[in-house]
């Protein structure tokens, strides 16, 4: 018997009980619906936490510190030699200081990140602007601040671009000695969605004072192949470092765990569809013991008998494969509908929690097949040994 002609029998067989078919079908694809549903919800969190943590810059930065030493510190001197490993591309040193803003006659307090111009670009700020943009090496009086710091003075984003804020810091001067700081700076650029309340200073507007020993350091290097080698060699110099991509895989891990699990929810639903699937294909066989005795009897093996029960099994796995993936994929556009509808009414942004890769879905529509292939493997078996003189007498 050629393979066309078991497709051809098997789906005459399928048409002839229509209702039941169909049924056996969507019962097939709730199941695997729910494993698509479950899943799909797990990847979407992971791709989602990932895309808010990282940059393009992400995976080849570091951050640099002195950890819990009082002894070691990041002078101008020891960042000038982490300059200088293999494999680092270029750094950017971070200081952090207390200090009041003014703006529109209103004084706040804040952070003052003082940075160099390349800080944007290693950490891939640059790419997250808002509105206008970031200062170069030679602007030294512009600054950007963050979305937070807009809010606090009670000013749209929109408006405060090109206005002029003043900045009070408390530094040292080249002698030694506190002084207060207090200078004038113009808004070029502002960072949405950055959390904190902050403003980003050029470190050559401070040239004159002594900046002292630095909060951080970010270090870029110039592939991501080198990074676990720069990073053990500044390790290995005394230096706490803490990467983007240990945060990454750590997450990795976790989402990997909750998708397992969700994934075993689903198999419960599709356990139950498959135990349907075969009660279907047993009830089959019983009704069609006459027609298998005339199949016998006209020449047809007991492996010609058996193949047809799972070409039929596994048409109705892969149909219900199909229908799963409709199913699963309708449920998450419209549960993700639903959530951010209660987001914009809350204040919040959309965001899709549900993310398929193609690969699954190939995966699924398989796996779908296996399971028709298994449920339909001991009702075939049992038809292919009927004795055909027994199943012609059979009512």
């Amino acid at each position: 018997m050629k393979i066309l002609d078991y497709f051809s029998l098997a789906t005459r067989s399928l048409t002839t009980k229509t209702s039941r078919t169909f049924l056996t079908i969507l019962g097939m694809g709730v199941g695997i619906g729910a494993v698509l549903f479950l899943v799909s919800l797990g990847y979407g969190l992971q791709k989602v936490l990932v895309e808010e943590i990282t940059t393009k810059k992400s995976f080849v930065t570091m951050d640099v510190s002195p950890g819990d030493s009082d002894l070691l510190k990041l002078s101008k001197e020891n960042v000038e030699e982490i300059g200088k490993i293999n494999g680092v591309k270029r750094i950017s040193p971070i200081k952090n200081l207390s200090a009041n803003v003014t703006f529109n006659n209103l004084t706040g307090e804040t952070t003052a990140t003082i940075v160099n111009a390349s800080y944007f670009d290693i950490t891939g700020l640059n790419e997250e602007i808002g509105k206008g943009r970031v200062f170069n090496d030679k602007e030294l009086n512009q600054i950007v601040i963050s979305e937070q710091m807009s809010k606090l003075f009670g000013a749209k984003i929109d408006n405060v671009i090109g206005k002029n804020v003043k900045i009070n810091l408390n530094l040292f001067d080249k002698n030694g000695e506190m002084k207060k700081v207090e200078s004038d700076f113009k808004i070029v650029g502002v960072l949405e969605k950055f959390p904190q309340n902050m403003v980003f200073i050029n470190q050559e507007a401070f040239k004159d004072y002594d900046l002292g020993n630095f909060s951080l350091l970010k270090v870029e290097v110039v592939d991501s192949s080198q990074v676990k080698t720069v990073r053990q060699e500044i390790l290995d110099h005394g230096y706490a470092v803490s990467a983007i991509s240990d945060i990454v895989d750590q997450a990795n891990k976790v989402f990997k765990a909750i998708t397992i699990v969700l994934a075993l929810f689903g198999i419960i639903a599709l356990v139950v569809s498959a135990i349907g699937m075969f009660n279907t294909m047993t009830i089959t066989l019983l009704e069609r013991t006459q027609e298998i005795g005339v199949m016998r009897s006209l020449g047809a093996s007991k492996w010609n008998v058996a193949g047809l029960f799972l070409i039929e099994s596994m048409i109705m796995g892969f149909l219900g494969s199909i229908v799963g993936i409709l199913i699963g994929t309708s449920m998450a556009r419209l549960f993700n509908f639903g959530l951010n509808i209660l987001a914009k009414n809350l204040g919040g942004e959309s965001v899709n929690i549900f993310y398929s890769p193609n690969w699954f879905l190939v995966l699924i529509v398989v796996f779908g097949s296996v399971i028709g292939f298994l449920t339909g493997l001991f009702p075939a078996r049992r038809a292919g040994k009927i004795d055909p003189i027994i199943a012609l007498r059979y009512k």
